[in-house]
């Protein structure tokens, strides 16, 4: 429908809007950081293994969404997920997961698959961020770790979510209930059915994905590497605290509601870097690997749209 399409076409300017704002930003900061022709060549990988990153975390939400026994194919996920990922720029933090539930019921999956998918994705990738964390940052940093991912293991656990998401259904079904007939239809738009009394979440714990997610991390951290080696020696020893605290500084990013985490993880790695390197490093690396993930993200979706012309996917009528 063509005000369809005139949303879809607001939707990206605005996306696109902040996008700039955001590469303008960074790029001033670049102008102030001396880069050799090693540098840039250096730049250039990292933005391609920071697409290579994004393009696995697309393949591990097909998988969450085959574990909820949706029979979609990777060729109509994967663009979706690049697609949408640029959104996550806008104010809300959001918009990405709306339009990955649209898309996935606009090829056919469930509602409740959906939003069971973009619940799950994120989860998971905190739980194997706060695993590695635990490996090198700081003891006093330990406590927190330990209980964020205490909880998130026991939220995926399979009785914990069929139980949670059953809850929402009842719900739903006592506010249809407690209402005339005349009202049903209005209560099914203002709370739409999530889930089918008879849904069954998952029945085995996912260990696959979270142990997948960790090769997601792995794939940003070799991508931050490679910025940070275009700046500054990098010893080799150094690694393993630095895999853990950018790991850190990554989950604490994803869970503050601030738009793709701008602000929130350069913060996380100021503190826990400062001890070994100098905050001028730190801030130029942070900046740098920020613009190189930007520029990674808008690649994807480019390449994305070469398969399917609309930007966000709308469900079918």
């Amino acid at each position: 429908m063509p005000s369809k399409r005139y949303l879809s076409v607001i939707i990206t300017v605005v996306i696109l809007i902040f996008l700039g704002k955001n590469v303008y930003d960074h790029w001033q900061d670049l102008g102030a950081i001396p880069l050799g022709k090693k540098s840039w060549v250096l730049l250039i990988a990292a933005t391609l293994i920071t697409l290579l990153s994004h393009c696995w975390a697309g393949y591990l939400w097909f998988r969450i969404l085959k574990f909820l026994h949706q029979d979609l194919s990777l060729s109509q996920i994967l663009p979706s997920y690049l697609k949408t990922n640029v959104a996550k720029y806008l104010p809300g933090s959001i918009w990405h997961y709306y339009g990955r539930v649209l898309a996935v019921t606009r090829y056919g999956g469930t509602k409740a698959a959906a939003v069971v998918s973009v619940f799950l994705e994120p989860i998971l990738m905190a739980a194997a961020a706060l695993a590695i964390s635990l490996l090198g940052i700081p003891e006093s940093f330990w406590g927190l770790s330990l209980l964020g991912l205490g909880m998130i293991l026991v939220v995926i656990h399979p009785v914990v979510l069929n139980y949670l998401f059953q809850l929402l259904q009842n719900i739903k079904s006592n506010v249809n209930s407690n209402q005339p007939k005349s009202q049903v239809l209005e209560s099914e738009i203002l709370v739409p059915e999530i889930l089918p009394s008879s849904f069954q979440l998952i029945t085995k714990y996912p260990v696959f994905l979270l142990l997948a997610e960790i090769g997601f991390l792995q794939l940003r951290f070799w991508g931050f590497c490679l910025v940070f080696v275009a700046i500054a020696p990098l010893p080799i020893p150094e690694l393993q605290f630095l895999f853990s605290a950018f790991s850190l500084g990554w989950v604490v990013g994803l869970v503050v509601p601030v738009p793709a985490g701008l602000g929130v993880f350069e913060s996380i790695m100021l503190i826990l870097l400062q001890p070994q390197y100098s905050p001028a490093i730190i801030i130029s690396v942070v900046g740098l690997f920020r613009l190189v993930s930007i520029f990674a993200e808008l690649i994807g979706a480019g390449l994305s749209l070469g398969c399917d012309r609309q930007f966000i996917n709308t469900p079918k009528n």
